[in-house]
Protein backbone atom coordinates (compact mmCIF):
# COMPACT_ATOMS: atom_id res chain seq x y z
CA UNK A 1 0.00 0.00 0.00
CA UNK A 2 0.96 3.21 -0.45
CA UNK A 3 1.73 5.95 1.66
CA UNK A 4 -0.94 8.22 -0.19
CA UNK A 5 -3.28 5.15 -0.10
CA UNK A 6 -2.73 4.71 3.68
CA UNK A 7 -3.78 8.47 4.03
CA UNK A 8 -7.17 8.03 1.55
CA UNK A 9 -8.02 5.14 3.78
CA UNK A 10 -7.73 6.69 7.05
CA UNK A 11 -8.22 10.24 6.66
CA UNK A 12 -10.54 11.90 8.94
CA UNK A 13 -10.96 8.49 10.96
CA UNK A 14 -9.54 7.41 14.30
CA UNK A 15 -6.94 4.11 14.22
CA UNK A 16 -7.21 2.54 17.23
CA UNK A 17 -4.50 -0.39 16.47
CA UNK A 18 -3.80 -2.15 20.18
CA UNK A 19 -7.20 -1.58 21.39
CA UNK A 20 -5.75 0.28 24.32
CA UNK A 21 -6.34 4.08 25.53
CA UNK A 22 -8.28 4.90 22.21
CA UNK A 23 -6.56 6.54 18.90
CA UNK A 24 -3.01 7.23 20.15
CA UNK A 25 -0.51 8.64 17.65
CA UNK A 26 1.65 5.33 18.09
CA UNK A 27 -1.52 3.21 17.12
CA UNK A 28 -1.14 5.39 13.76
CA UNK A 29 2.60 4.61 13.50
CA UNK A 30 1.96 0.88 13.96
CA UNK A 31 -1.01 0.88 11.44
CA UNK A 32 1.34 2.42 9.05
CA UNK A 33 4.52 -0.28 9.40
CA UNK A 34 2.02 -3.35 8.71
CA UNK A 35 -0.27 -1.86 6.11
CA UNK A 36 2.05 0.43 4.03
CA UNK A 37 5.53 -0.73 4.57
CA UNK A 38 4.85 -4.49 5.54
CA UNK A 39 7.70 -4.62 8.73
CA UNK A 40 7.47 -5.96 11.84
CA UNK A 41 6.79 -3.96 14.73
CA UNK A 42 9.34 -2.50 17.27
CA UNK A 43 8.92 -3.24 20.98
CA UNK A 44 6.28 -1.72 23.00
CA UNK A 45 6.54 1.61 24.36
CA UNK A 46 5.35 3.86 27.23
CA UNK A 47 5.50 6.87 24.46
CA UNK A 48 6.26 7.49 20.90
CA UNK A 49 9.41 9.52 21.96
CA UNK A 50 10.69 5.97 22.91
CA UNK A 51 9.98 4.73 19.17
CA UNK A 52 13.79 6.62 18.70
CA UNK A 53 15.64 4.13 21.08
CA UNK A 54 13.29 1.15 20.68
CA UNK A 55 13.24 1.11 17.11
CA UNK A 56 14.20 -1.48 14.40
CA UNK A 57 17.70 -0.65 13.30
CA UNK A 58 17.78 -3.41 10.52
CA UNK A 59 14.31 -1.48 8.77
CA UNK A 60 15.01 1.98 9.22
CA UNK A 61 17.56 4.41 9.35
CA UNK A 62 17.54 7.15 11.99
CA UNK A 63 18.40 10.21 11.14
CA UNK A 64 18.89 12.96 13.89
CA UNK A 65 17.24 16.40 13.37
CA UNK A 66 19.63 19.14 11.71
CA UNK A 67 19.01 22.34 10.74
CA UNK A 68 19.68 21.43 7.17
CA UNK A 69 18.07 18.20 7.81
CA UNK A 70 14.89 17.36 5.77
CA UNK A 71 12.97 14.05 5.91
CA UNK A 72 11.35 12.53 3.11
CA UNK A 73 7.62 12.14 2.32
CA UNK A 74 7.01 8.99 3.62
CA UNK A 75 9.08 8.72 6.77
CA UNK A 76 8.65 8.39 10.59
CA UNK A 77 8.34 11.76 12.67
CA UNK A 78 9.17 11.28 16.23
CA UNK A 79 9.15 14.39 18.61
CA UNK A 80 10.72 14.08 21.94
CA UNK A 81 9.57 15.07 25.54
CA UNK A 82 9.29 18.54 25.25
CA UNK A 83 6.05 18.60 22.83
CA UNK A 84 4.80 16.85 25.40
CA UNK A 85 5.56 14.12 28.53
CA UNK A 86 5.02 10.86 25.98
CA UNK A 87 6.31 12.85 22.73
CA UNK A 88 4.53 12.08 19.64
CA UNK A 89 4.99 10.40 15.99
CA UNK A 90 3.49 11.00 12.67
CA UNK A 91 3.96 10.22 9.00
CA UNK A 92 5.81 12.74 6.71
CA UNK A 93 3.85 14.10 3.73
CA UNK A 94 6.08 16.31 2.78
CA UNK A 95 8.90 18.95 4.10
CA UNK A 96 11.27 21.45 3.60
CA UNK A 97 13.98 23.90 6.03
CA UNK A 98 10.95 26.17 7.21
CA UNK A 99 8.36 23.63 7.81
CA UNK A 100 6.80 20.03 7.15
CA UNK A 101 3.40 18.66 7.11
CA UNK A 102 2.60 14.98 9.06
CA UNK A 103 -0.17 12.76 8.54
CA UNK A 104 -1.26 12.77 12.50
CA UNK A 105 -2.69 11.38 15.06
CA UNK A 106 -4.38 12.71 18.41
CA UNK A 107 -2.55 16.14 18.35
CA UNK A 108 -4.04 17.85 19.60
CA UNK A 109 -5.23 15.15 21.81
CA UNK A 110 -8.50 13.23 20.95
CA UNK A 111 -8.19 14.33 17.25
CA UNK A 112 -8.10 11.74 14.19
CA UNK A 113 -5.97 11.38 11.27
CA UNK A 114 -5.41 14.37 9.57
CA UNK A 115 -2.43 16.22 7.23
CA UNK A 116 -1.14 19.09 9.86
CA UNK A 117 1.55 21.27 8.89
CA UNK A 118 4.25 22.08 11.70
CA UNK A 119 6.51 24.92 11.93
CA UNK A 120 8.42 24.22 15.11
CA UNK A 121 10.96 22.11 14.55
CA UNK A 122 12.43 22.43 17.55
CA UNK A 123 10.92 19.36 19.83
CA UNK A 124 11.66 16.88 16.51
CA UNK A 125 14.53 13.95 17.81
CA UNK A 126 14.89 12.88 14.60
CA UNK A 127 12.96 10.68 11.61
CA UNK A 128 12.88 7.08 10.55
CA UNK A 129 13.70 6.53 7.10
CA UNK A 130 12.45 2.83 6.02
CA UNK A 131 15.41 1.42 4.71
CA UNK A 132 14.99 0.39 0.79
CA UNK A 133 11.87 2.36 0.59
CA UNK A 134 13.34 3.94 -2.67
CA UNK A 135 13.63 0.17 -3.80
CA UNK A 136 10.00 -0.53 -2.13
CA UNK A 137 8.63 2.31 -4.63
CA UNK A 138 10.82 1.49 -7.72
CA UNK A 139 9.30 -1.74 -7.64
CA UNK A 140 5.28 -0.15 -7.19
CA UNK A 141 6.23 1.33 -10.27
CA UNK A 142 7.73 -1.04 -12.01
CA UNK A 143 4.80 -3.11 -11.07
CA UNK A 144 2.31 0.04 -12.55
CA UNK A 145 4.54 0.28 -15.08
CA UNK A 146 3.80 -3.45 -16.20
CA UNK A 147 0.27 -3.25 -15.39
CA UNK A 148 -0.01 -0.12 -17.62
CA UNK A 149 1.85 -2.29 -20.18
CA UNK A 150 -0.61 -5.39 -19.74
CA UNK A 151 -3.65 -3.25 -19.65
CA UNK A 152 -2.30 -1.07 -22.67
CA UNK A 153 -1.38 -4.30 -24.50
CA UNK A 154 -4.66 -6.01 -23.51
CA UNK A 155 -6.90 -2.97 -25.04
CA UNK A 156 -4.78 -3.17 -28.31
CA UNK A 157 -5.99 -6.77 -28.04
CA UNK A 158 -9.04 -6.11 -27.61
CA UNK A 159 -9.36 -3.29 -30.28
CA UNK A 160 -7.82 -6.33 -32.63
CA UNK A 161 -10.16 -8.51 -31.81
CA UNK A 162 -12.99 -6.03 -32.05
CA UNK A 163 -11.63 -5.42 -35.64
CA UNK A 164 -11.57 -9.22 -36.50
CA UNK A 165 -14.94 -9.30 -35.10
CA UNK A 166 -16.78 -6.65 -37.23
CA UNK A 167 -14.29 -7.93 -40.09
CA UNK A 168 -16.08 -11.52 -39.78
CA UNK A 169 -19.78 -10.09 -38.98
CA UNK A 170 -19.19 -8.19 -42.27
CA UNK A 171 -18.16 -11.34 -44.36
CA UNK A 172 -21.12 -13.51 -42.13
CA UNK A 173 -23.54 -11.01 -43.57
CA UNK A 174 -22.25 -11.40 -47.10
CA UNK A 175 -22.42 -15.26 -47.08
CA UNK A 176 -25.77 -14.82 -45.62
CA UNK A 177 -26.88 -12.68 -48.59
CA UNK A 178 -25.01 -15.10 -51.07
CA UNK A 179 -26.56 -18.08 -49.07
CA UNK A 180 -30.13 -16.79 -49.89
CA UNK A 181 -29.15 -15.62 -53.81
CA UNK A 182 -28.26 -19.34 -53.80
CA UNK A 183 -31.46 -20.85 -52.32
CA UNK A 184 -33.13 -18.77 -54.61
CA UNK A 185 -31.58 -20.24 -57.56
CA UNK A 186 -31.75 -23.72 -56.74
CA UNK A 187 -35.58 -22.91 -55.46
CA UNK A 188 -35.58 -21.66 -59.66
CA UNK A 189 -33.57 -24.46 -60.83
CA UNK A 190 -36.09 -27.30 -58.80
CA UNK A 191 -38.71 -25.51 -60.97
CA UNK A 192 -37.10 -25.58 -64.22
CA UNK A 193 -36.08 -28.78 -63.75
CA UNK A 194 -40.07 -29.73 -62.33
CA UNK A 195 -41.33 -28.00 -65.84
CA UNK A 196 -38.66 -29.81 -67.74
CA UNK A 197 -40.37 -33.09 -66.34
CA UNK A 198 -43.68 -32.13 -67.24
CA UNK A 199 -42.79 -31.28 -70.43
CA UNK A 200 -40.98 -34.61 -71.05
CA UNK A 201 -43.62 -36.35 -69.62
CA UNK A 202 -46.42 -34.20 -72.23
CA UNK A 203 -43.27 -34.70 -75.15
CA UNK A 204 -43.20 -38.41 -74.39
CA UNK A 205 -46.72 -38.81 -74.74
CA UNK A 206 -46.84 -36.98 -78.21
CA UNK A 207 -43.90 -39.56 -78.86
CA UNK A 208 -46.20 -42.44 -78.22
CA UNK A 209 -49.23 -40.85 -79.63
CA UNK A 210 -47.13 -40.02 -82.92
CA UNK A 211 -45.86 -43.29 -82.84
CA UNK A 212 -49.20 -45.26 -82.90
CA UNK A 213 -49.98 -43.02 -85.78
CA UNK A 214 -47.45 -43.94 -87.92
CA UNK A 215 -48.11 -47.44 -87.13
CA UNK A 216 -51.68 -47.03 -88.52
CA UNK A 217 -50.26 -44.91 -91.49
CA UNK A 218 -47.86 -47.69 -92.23
CA UNK A 219 -50.81 -50.16 -91.75
CA UNK A 220 -52.46 -48.03 -94.48
CA UNK A 221 -49.50 -48.10 -96.66
CA UNK A 222 -49.47 -52.03 -96.91
CA UNK A 223 -53.21 -51.66 -97.93
CA UNK A 224 -52.65 -49.58 -100.42
CA UNK A 225 -49.53 -51.43 -101.29
CA UNK A 226 -51.58 -54.27 -101.96
CA UNK A 227 -54.51 -52.62 -103.74
CA UNK A 228 -51.83 -51.54 -106.50
CA UNK A 229 -49.92 -54.61 -106.31
CA UNK A 230 -53.70 -55.64 -107.29
CA UNK A 231 -54.01 -53.24 -110.19
CA UNK A 232 -51.57 -53.48 -111.35
CA UNK A 233 -51.72 -57.42 -112.08
CA UNK A 234 -54.92 -56.73 -113.82
CA UNK A 235 -53.26 -54.42 -115.87
CA UNK A 236 -50.68 -56.38 -116.83
CA UNK A 237 -53.37 -59.21 -117.61
CA UNK A 238 -55.25 -56.41 -119.78
CA UNK A 239 -51.93 -55.61 -121.50
CA UNK A 240 -51.30 -59.10 -122.38
CA UNK A 241 -54.57 -59.57 -123.79
CA UNK A 242 -54.48 -56.08 -125.71
CA UNK A 243 -51.03 -57.91 -127.37
CA UNK A 244 -52.86 -61.40 -128.05
CA UNK A 245 -55.94 -59.84 -129.35
CA UNK A 246 -53.63 -57.66 -132.24
CA UNK A 247 -52.24 -60.52 -132.45
CA UNK A 248 -55.47 -62.44 -133.79
CA UNK A 249 -56.57 -60.82 -137.54
CA UNK A 250 -60.50 -60.52 -136.62
CA UNK A 251 -62.80 -57.89 -137.84
CA UNK A 252 -63.65 -55.08 -135.49
CA UNK A 253 -67.09 -55.97 -134.47
CA UNK A 254 -65.41 -59.53 -133.35
CA UNK A 255 -62.36 -57.86 -131.58
CA UNK A 256 -64.76 -55.19 -129.42
CA UNK A 257 -66.82 -58.05 -128.31
CA UNK A 258 -63.82 -60.23 -127.67
CA UNK A 259 -62.41 -57.34 -125.56
CA UNK A 260 -65.69 -56.88 -123.29
CA UNK A 261 -65.80 -60.37 -122.34
CA UNK A 262 -62.49 -60.48 -121.38
CA UNK A 263 -63.29 -57.04 -119.06
CA UNK A 264 -66.04 -58.98 -117.62
CA UNK A 265 -64.67 -62.45 -117.09
CA UNK A 266 -61.69 -59.92 -115.40
CA UNK A 267 -63.88 -57.47 -113.27
CA UNK A 268 -65.82 -60.93 -112.65
CA UNK A 269 -63.44 -62.66 -110.78
CA UNK A 270 -62.60 -59.41 -108.69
Amino acid sequence: MTLQEFITKYKGKGIDFDGHYGFQCVDLYRQYVQEALGFPQSPGVTGAKDIWTSYLSEYYDRIPNTPDGVPEKGDIMIWGSSYGQYGHVAIVTSATTSYFNCFSQNDPIGSLCVIKKYTNWNPVLGWLHPKGKENNEQILKDKISDLETKVSTLNEAMASKSLEVNHLRTELEAQERDNKDLSAQLNEARKQRDDYRIEAEESEKKVVSLQKAIDVANADKDGLKGQINALQSQINDLEKTIKDLKAVKLSDVDTGLIIQELFYRIFRKK
